[in-house]
């Protein structure tokens, strides 16, 4: 019989070591990604994060919060979902998944949540090996928001791996080597300021609003700690640096999470020598896939036009990154409504700006 108990990032030390086993387990669903981003108080994320077990054996976490919109997500805004355990016959995975999210709409709809948001990038092993893309959320009534990423496979000689880049990227790596300029791993405590300073004057020629630097020095502390965000450094030939590249690593998978840089630079290439760079770094710490990130060809103006086009020039193959959404039964009339009011931008925009920002 199936046992629901609540977790607590900050006491359950059993957590991380399963989703680093789970075929669904990515960094989002790490606790201390549950610790960084429930501290960030602009967010206000309200933590209603569960286990499942049977038997007295843990089967699968369910990190989930209630945002300020009024939804209640996966790791604040669905970036993840469940994380089942390693090794369950399909037919049981399919039974623990449907009862799991049974629970799960529960939860949210006794917290006050207007609907539930799951989903998982492409990189997860279970994606990768999903080979009729079909997301696993659909036969449970979930609506389908999934979408596309570019994910190369790192398996092949590094040769291989440069041939697939398009002859402008090429070109970009070498221009930025030519003029002095260098890709090189960091710390990210110790360009933390820096790298914030940059992230924001990259949001602000974007027109969009910066994140909060506690969001990064979470990173920092419980991420990068445990060696799963790796920083990227483009120094100019002063040897100081003017863009940052970073990578979130698990499970033998890499996946380009944040970037940053001055507006000068772009124009020695130093963009196309960090993603070179980062490639080639996962490949030889033994990463069998590196995710370049969602592309989105069927837009056709703003900020993902040219992040398609950038992120086109390295090759890669399409996988889907799957999304997806239920509604939930409205509370009754005397049910306690959520603490925070519910911010007026839509979700979908706010998930957007955490892609690649």
């Amino acid at each position: 019989m199936a046992e629901y108990r609540p977790i607590d990032p900050h006491a359950d030390t059993g957590w991380d070591d399963f989703v680093r086993t789970s075929p669904d387990g990515w960094v989002w669903g790490l606790s201390g990604w549950q610790r960084l981003i429930e501290r960030v108080e602009e967010w206000g994320l309200q933590p209603l994060s569960f286990e499942m077990r049977e038997n007295g054996r843990r089967v699968a976490i369910m990190p989930l919060h209630l945002n300020r919109a009024g939804v209640a997500a996966s790791s604040g805004w669905g970036w993840v979902g469940p994380m089942l355990a390693e090794g369950l016959p399909s037919e049981e995975r399919r039974s623990i998944l449907k009862r799991l999210m049974t629970h799960a709409e529960q939860i949210g709809q006794d917290a006050g949540a207007s609907e539930l948001i799951v989903g998982s990038p492409a990189i997860v092993r279970t994606n990768i090996e999903n080979i009729r893309g079909v997301n696993p959320f659909f036969p449970l009534g979930y609506e389908e928001r999934s979408g596309n990423a570019l994910v190369i496979d790192l398996t092949v000689d590094e040769t291989h791996l440069w041939s697939n880049l398009s002859a402008n990227a090429r070109q970009e790596i070498r221009k930025a080597e030519r003029q002095g300029w260098r890709a090189v791993q960091v710390n990210w405590r110790e360009h933390l300021d820096s790298y914030y300073n940059l992230h924001v004057e990259t949001y602000r020629r974007t027109g969009v609003e910066p994140h909060p630097k506690s969001y990064f020095s979470g990173i920092a502390e419980e991420i990068a700690s445990v060696n799963h965000a790796v920083l990227w450094a483009g120094l100019n030939p002063q040897g100081q640096p003017q863009a940052y590249h970073n990578d979130a690593t698990l499970q033998g998978g890499c996946l380009y999470h944040t970037g940053c840089g001055t507006t000068d630079s772009l124009q020695y290439g130093i963009n196309y020598l960090l993603m070179w760079h980062s490639i080639r770094a996962a490949k030889m710490r033994g990463d069998r896939h590196y995710e370049i990130g969602e592309v989105f060809f069927d837009v056709r103006e703003g900020k993902q036009v040219g992040l398609t086009q950038f992120k086109s020039k390295f090759g890669g193959e399409l996988y889907r990154t799957h999304r997806a959404r239920k509604k939930l039964v409205a509370p009754s009339s005397d049910h306690t409504p959520p603490s925070t009011p519910p911010v007026p931008s839509p979700l979908s925009r706010l998930f957007s700006r955490f892609r690649n920002g």
